[in-house]
């Protein structure tokens, strides 16, 4: 006698569990079935390549950057240290959507800094440095929260590998615009993070 009964309908047939039912439909095809996976999965795919994109895009273009470049690039790295340790607590405190879009916008308050400071105010620049790298470090850490919260934990990981993929390709692209002429590397900036931002408020957290 099997210690573990399998569960029989009304005709007799086995009833296969909800895991080998989405094993057999396909992982993506069940998720992308999902109106709101759908749009948390498009939403969080742009803000994962816009994230890694502007994070690689900043380091690259630091050299070509007004003042001093160790100053600079210390403002940079050093930047990322208070963000890092409190990304989660921000999120947990006011959300993952508003603390990913607020984040999107400090960033882009930087690379609007950086596109409009004057030659002669170059002591203004490790500032913006500071804004743009807080907030492009701050969402970069976030996509990696945001996956686990808002997609199903056996969607999760196919989630996280198509942002992954789509924010590596998308960075492979980050050296080629760094060495154009300014000011294309802070439109780009701007406007990736811009795009992102907006998807962002589409997430649907639910509760």
């Amino acid at each position: 006698m099997p210690l573990v009964e399998e569960p029989e309908t009304e005709s007799g047939k086995v009833v296969e569990g909800p895991s080998e039912e989405v094993h057999k439909g396909g992982v993506l095809r069940q998720l992308l079935k999902d109106p709101i996976n759908a749009r948390n999965l498009l939403a969080m795919l742009v803000a994962w390549m816009a994230s890694s994109f502007n994070y690689y895009l900043v380091n690259i273009a630091m050299k070509y950057g007004m003042g001093n470049i160790f100053l600079n690039t210390f403002v940079s790295m050093a930047s990322e240290i208070p963000v890092t340790l409190l990304a989660g607590v921000l999120v947990h405190k006011f959300g993952l959507k508003k603390t990913l879009f607020s984040m999107f916008i400090v960033a882009i308050a930087g690379s609007v800094g950086l596109l409009v400071v004057p030659a002669d105010q170059v002591t203004l620049v490790p500032i913006f440095i500071l804004l743009g790298k807080s907030g492009v470090s701050g969402t970069f850490n976030i996509c990696y929260l945001a996956n686990a919260q808002i997609f199903p934990a056996i969607f999760a990981g196919t989630a996280f590998g198509i942002c992954n993929i789509g924010a590596k390709l998308a960075t492979i692209l980050a050296p080629l615009v760094a060495e154009t002429d300014q000011p294309i590397p802070g439109i780009t900036f701007t406007a990736t993070a811009g795009l992102a931002a907006v998807l962002s408020l589409m997430i649907v957290v639910e509760a």
